[in-house]
Order: C-alpha cells, then sequence, then structure tokens
C-alpha cells in the first residue's frame, strides 16, 4: 500500500499509467481538474472554473479526459458532459441536457465514441451514444419502461449496463 497525495477523488489513470488525473475540491462549489504525475510526485491543476465536476475518464488513446459537469443557475441543475483536449487544454460541452442529466460517460476502446445515460426524471434513464464533439447523440436503448445505467464497455461496439431493476444487458451499439 502506498500513499499518493491528499484531497484527491474521481481518480483516473492514463492508458501509460504515468499521469493520474483527479479532483481536488477548492471550495464547497468548486473542483479543479489535477494532475499527478507519478514519476515526480507532484501534482498540477489543470482546470479552475465555477462548476462541479465528477466522472472522469481518460480516452483510451490518452489525448483527451471526459467528465460531468453539473452547472445551477435559475432554480434548476443541469448536468453535461465535457470532453477536455489535452493537446491544448481546450474544453467543450458535448451535451446540452437542459433541466435533465447526462450521466456517466465513457470511452469506446478506439476513443472515438463515448456512452452515457440520460436522464430527464421519468424513471426511465437511456442510453446514448455521441462522439468528442458532441456531433450527434443516438438513444440506443429506446427504452421506456426501465431505468439503464452503470455504462462500461467490453469491446470495440460492445457495452453492458444495468437495466433496473437488477439485470445485466448487453448491446452491440451499432445495431
Amino acid at each position: 500500500l502506498t500513499f499518493l497525495f491528499n484531497d484527491g477523488s474521481n481518480l483516473t489513470a492514463s492508458p501509460d499509467g504515468k499521469t493520474i488525473a483527479f479532483l481536488k475540491r477548492n471550495e464547497k462549489i468548486r473542483s479543479t481538474i489535477y494532475f499527478y504525475h507519478m514519476d515526480s510526485k507532484r501534482e498540477t491543476a489543470l482546470t479552475t472554473d465555477t462548476l462541479g465536476k465528477y466522472g472522469l475518464d481518460w480516452s483510451p488513446d490518452g489525448k483527451k479526459i471526459v467528465y460531468n459537469i453539473t452547472n445551477k443557475e435559475a432554480g434548476r441543475s443541469a448536468t453535461d458532459i465535457m470532453v477536455l483536449d489535452l493537446a491544448n487544454k481546450y474544453v467543450k460541452q458535448i451535451t446540452k441536457s437542459g433541466s435533465h442529466k447526462s450521466y456517466e460517460p465513457k470511452w469506446s476502446p478506439d476513443s472515438k465514441r463515448i456512452v452515457y445515460y440520460f436522464e430527464k426524471g421519468d424513471g426511465h434513464d437511456q442510453v446514448w451514444l455521441t462522439d468528442a464533439n458532441g456531433s450527434f447523440h443516438s438513444n440506443l436503448t429506446k427504452d421506456t419502461a426501465t431505468h439503464n445505467y452503470f455504462l462500461s464497455w467490453v469491446a470495440a461496439n460492445t457495452i453492458i449496463y444495468t437495466r433496473s431493476p437488477d439485470e445485466l444487458m448487453m448491446m452491440q451499439v451499432d445495431g
């Protein structure tokens, strides 16, 4: 057991294992993405803004990080998905959920697609597919009877997820 650092959560390791991206809460409503460099044992701040962040996932090609943000304004709370390009530090919001929530983004093994689940508050969360630019959004489950969540890729075109209350499902994302 090796101690690495304090005040970290939502860890995701780079594909080469040399860097850990994590969140550090600086204030009650603000999270900052940090890197912990395994070789130098140093932390560096990557992004700082007033949005709450969680759910980090590093792309398998090592070029991007996807994560959730929560934006509370005018009495509503939207949860959306952001993609951080590590080469130029550009952050792009790829969902526009309005008063709804887009959760748990996960990169495909080829780093080209992202699955997530979309919650409208009706008890019927759906599994959706997009790309790193948010140029399309496809509802994969189209299931109006249950919750669908806890997503994971198991192969290039295959995901697994939980369909409420306790069923485990596997799906080909290409139909």
